[in-house]
């Protein structure tokens, strides 16, 4: 049920840039987030595809106690939050990553699943760090973009190797064992945002889709 875009040039899928988007985002996703993080609690944070650091650095400023590791293997776009305390940057690709089981409260990943080789081995691998009552925000581009007449960005990038609908994106979590439990808006036809826990098991095969 996904589209899959096949790349012209392996060097840009291999090293994707970082995206301005992420920096765009970092507010609405605090805001989407709000009501399910404790304000007091020493929140242990996984930033996927961490750039710039906008959104480490809002969850910070919102969560002082938290203790946030950022993966980025783009070193040009790490800025000075990398070297502050409370904050960790992991300069590797998170499919290259051996996450800690069980060892985060919170995995933020914007803008990043399309980005990478395997969208249901990265939400598996996300599945398994997350703690006993953590929460995944995920946000993808929303194909629905397409649709909209005032569209000028070329929505398939070479770096983009995957391509979610709400539907599609909604199919892939329950195979890989979440559930969502936000949807941030409906109705944005350039985004997907979910907040999702884990909820059942992983499913082996996803049933066709009628």
């Amino acid at each position: 049920g996904l589209l899959q875009s096949l790349p012209r040039s392996r060097k840009r899928v291999e090293t994707p840039p970082a995206s301005h988007r992420k920096r765009l985002r970092a507010d609405t996703t605090l805001a989407t987030l709000k009501p399910f993080l404790l304000k007091n609690k020493p929140l242990r944070v996984l930033d996927v595809g961490a750039g710039h650091g906008a959104f480490a650095l809002e969850l910070k400023g919102a969560h002082p106690k938290a203790n946030i590791i950022g993966i980025e293997p783009d070193a040009r776009a790490v800025g000075a939050w990398a070297g502050k305390p409370g904050f960790t940057w992991l300069n590797a690709r998170v499919e290259d990553t051996r996450l800690e089981a069980e060892g985060f409260d919170l995995i933020h990943s914007c803008h990043t699943l399309q980005h990478l080789k395997s969208a249901r081995e990265a939400l598996l691998a996300h599945r398994s760090a997350l703690a006993p009552g953590g929460y995944l925000f995920l946000e993808v581009p929303n194909i629905a973009m397409l649709s909209a007449r005032d569209i000028v960005d070329e929505f398939f990038r070479d770096e983009h190797l995957y391509h979610f609908s709400a539907r599609t994106l909604s199919r892939l979590l329950i195979s890989c064992g979440f559930r969502t439990i936000a949807i941030a808006n409906p109705r944005d036809a350039a985004n997907i945002t979910v907040v999702a826990v884990n909820g059942h098991a992983t499913a082996s095969e996803i049933p066709s889709d009628p």
